[in-house]
């Protein structure tokens, strides 16, 4: 794969984990940067530890303006995270299609729960993405076309690592 991604004014950022540099490629501000190297950084710290090394030199993590509910898209050794997401007006329930009574339902039901997972949406959607560094780049699944090859288990991992941040409950 070879995403080309112009931007215009966005500011890089860097941050060293080991041999690795992360790259945050935002428009947001130097808080918004560190925040996402950090996440990205501890993401693939995890993962080294568990699934084994990751094999770039290099992650860039750039923010784009993505549609239709995506919080992000992953490429070798590359993610993009949704504008929206790191400007904070993006609503997790109607990203996943849920509005008016649903919502309502889903809140009721969950709570709590789903006010943290709400706090947590920017970090869990790095780890999502960050996660695709194995399984769908390593494993060779096509995102696109057959998402059902890499999409669970990548799910899986980023909940393990917010499981692995903040303990099991």
């Amino acid at each position: 794969e070879f995403p080309l991604l112009l931007l215009k004014n966005a500011k890089v950022t860097t941050k060293q984990v080991g041999d690795l540099t992360i790259e945050a490629i935002l428009f947001g501000d130097g808080k918004q940067a560190a925040m996402v190297t950090q996440h990205a950084g501890k993401a693939l710290e995890l993962l080294e530890a568990k699934l084994g090394p990751y094999p770039f030199k290099t992650l860039r993590v750039v923010e784009m303006k993505l549609v239709n509910g995506a919080g992000g898209m992953e490429f070798p050794g590359l993610v993009t995270v949704s504008a929206s997401l790191l400007s904070g007006q993006t609503d997790p329930l109607e990203a996943l299609g849920l509005g008016g009574d649903q919502a309502a339902m889903v809140m009721m039901l969950m709570g709590p729960a789903l006010n943290q997972l709400m706090k947590n949406t920017l970090e869990f959607t790095i780890d999502h993405e960050v996660a695709h560094q194995y399984t769908a780049m390593l494993v060779g699944s096509d995102p696109i076309a057959e998402p059902i090859a890499d999409e669970p288990l990548t799910q899986h991992l980023a909940l393990l690592l917010l499981e692995w941040r903040q303990g099991k409950a």
